[in-house]
C-alpha cells in the first residue's frame, strides 16, 4: 500500500514577515508600514469615530471585504505604525477574520493592542507587528554587542522609529544577559500619584537565575518611582532599589527608571 504524501509545512508568522519585508524592499530600519500594506493591496484610511458609529476607544479596524484598514485620526506616528501592522497581522493570519459576515469589521482598541493582551488572536497580531517593526533577526544583530541601558535603548528606538518602551521590551525578550523590565502604572485610587507594580518582562537567563514573576504591590508615595512619575518624562538619573527575596535571601536590585505619562518602567540588568 502506497504511503500518503506528506503535506508541505505551513508558512509561519516569521516566514510571512520575512516575505513582506523583502517584497516591500525593506532591507534596513525603519520599517515602512504603508509599503507593506501596498504589497498586500490593502488600503489604509483615516477614520472619525462618528462616521461608523464607533466607540471612541476604537483605535483601528480591518474590513476584509473592502481590503481596508482604518486608523483613528488622533494616533501618534508610532501608534499608527503599530496599529496598521497589527491589522496586517489579522489579515494574513488564518482564522482571524474568515468567520466575519460580509462588510463586518474586526475592531481593535487600546485593550486588544496592548502588549500584555491574553487573547490568542491579539497576541498573534501583536507579535506579527513587532516582528515587522524590528525586522526579526536584524534587531538582535544590531543590539547583540551593545550593553542594555536606557541610553542605548533610546538610540535603537530612533533607528527603528518606534517607541522606547517597545524597544526595551524587545531587547529584554531576546537578550542573552540577565535583565528584566518592570512596569508600574497608576493605582485605581483617588490619589493620581499612587502607583502599583503591574507586570514584568524578563530574559530567559534572568527568570532561570532570579525570579519569573512578582506579586502585585503598591509603591509608597515617597518612592523614587513615584518621584519619576510625578516629575519626569523620559530617561532620568533616578534609580530605585527593589528588595526581592531570592533563594531565601533578600537581594536589592538596582532599577534605573524611564517615565512616561502612563507609568514608569524600571530596567534591571544583573
Amino acid at each position: 500500500m502506497q504511503e500518503p504524501v506528506k503535506a508541505e509545512a505551513e508558512f509561519t508568522n516569521k516566514d510571512i514577515v520575512r516575505f513582506l519585508l523583502e517584497k516591500s524592499k525593506t532591507f534596513e530600519p525603519p520599517t515602512n508600514a504603508d509599503a507593506i500594506t501596498s504589497c498586500l493591496e490593502l488600503k489604509v484610511r483615516w477614520f472619525s469615530h462618528h462616521e461608523h458609529n464607533l466607540s471612541p476607544k476604537i483605535r483601528a479596524y480591518l474590513l476584509p471585504a473592502r481590503l481596508e484598514i482604518g486608523i483613528a485620526r488622533n494616533l501618534s506616528p508610532h501608534r499608527r505604525k503599530f496599529s496598521i501592522l497589527h491589522e496586517v497581522g489579522h489579515y494574513v493570519n488564518p482564522g482571524h477574520w474568515e468567520s466575519l459576515a460580509a462588510n463586518d469589521m474586526l475592531l481593535d482598541d487600546d485593550k486588544t493592542l496592548r502588549d500584555y493582551s491574553v487573547v490568542a488572536r491579539e497576541m498573534e497580531a501583536n507579535r506579527f507587528a513587532a516582528d515587522c517593526i524590528f525586522q526579526l533577526d536584524r534587531f538582535q544583530s544590531d543590539v547583540s554587542k551593545l550593553p542594555i541601558n536606557w541610553a542605548n535603548i533610546s538610540m535603537i528606538a530612533r533607528l527603528y522609529d518606534t517607541s522606547v518602551i517597545a524597544t526595551a521590551r524587545r531587547w529584554v525578550e531576546c537578550s542573552n544577559v540577565a535583565c528584566a523590565l518592570l512596569i508600574f502604572v497608576p493605582s485605581p485610587s483617588d490619589d493620581s500619584d499612587s502607583l502599583r507594580y503591574s507586570y514584568m518582562i524578563a530574559s530567559d537567563s534572568f527568570k532561570e537565575t532570579y525570579f519569573a514573576r512578582l506579586p502585585k504591590f503598591d509603591i509608597p508615595n515617597g518612592s523614587v518611582v513615584v518621584q519619576a512619575f510625578r516629575d519626569s518624562i523620559g530617561y532620568t538619573d533616578l534609580c530605585e532599589q527593589l528588595p526581592v527575596e531570592v533563594n531565601k535571601q533578600v537581594r536589592h536590585f538596582d532599577m534605573p527608571l524611564f517615565a512616561t505619562p502612563y507609568g514608569v518602567y524600571g530596567l534591571m540588568v544583573v
